[in-house]
């Protein structure tokens, strides 16, 4: 009788646990959007921070972004592509001149995302890891400033590889 109890409850666990899996199908899903960004940490301050070499100076800007999903089993893997744009101006200093900065971001994520089902929920969160390949690029314009030519000057582009992880 034990055995019989211990394999029902095995039996029904399974069930449970991997019931969404009933169809198995693969999903295919992409979307778009387009957001407003704020930067965080030393990538904001002000155009004077950013002549004084403290701070990026950036001000708020727009993200534009794809991803696609494909739905394997028990998880997904996905891949997004992300353009965010930045920019910053005003003096170097009081009365000093001023400055104009912009910086573009271009992202490439890839990786897999975990659903979480939740019976009879019509949302289904999700756990995420991912590598990212990020490329930073921009330009900056001194006009008026001592000591600095008044001119605009690229900013050499510059590629980093990371990891990360979201939800959702």
């Amino acid at each position: 009788m034990k055995k019989l109890q211990i394999s029902f409850l095995a039996a029904a666990l399974f069930v449970i646990i991997f019931s969404y899996q009933t169809n198995a199908q693969i999903t295919l899903q992409a979307g778009v959007g387009l957001g407003y960004s704020v930067p965080s940490g030393d990538y904001g301050g002000s155009t004077v921070d950013f002549y004084n070499g403290t701070k990026y100076g950036m001000s708020s800007g727009m993200n534009f972004h794809g991803k696609a999903r494909v739905g394997l089993l028990f998880l997904n893997v996905f891949g997004e592509i992300g353009y965010t744009s930045f920019s910053g101006d005003g003096e170097s200093a009081p009365g000093q001149g001023t400055v104009d900065i912009s910086n573009k971001v271009f992202s490439m994520k890839v990786g897999p995302e975990f659903p979480i089902n939740i019976p009879l929920s019509p949302i289904t969160p999700y756990l995420q890891g991912f590598v990212a390949l990020n490329t930073f690029s921009g330009s900056v314009e001194f006009k008026g400033v001592s000591g600095v030519p008044s001119a605009k000057n690229d900013i050499a582009s510059a590629t980093r590889i990371g990891i990360g992880g979201g939800g959702g």
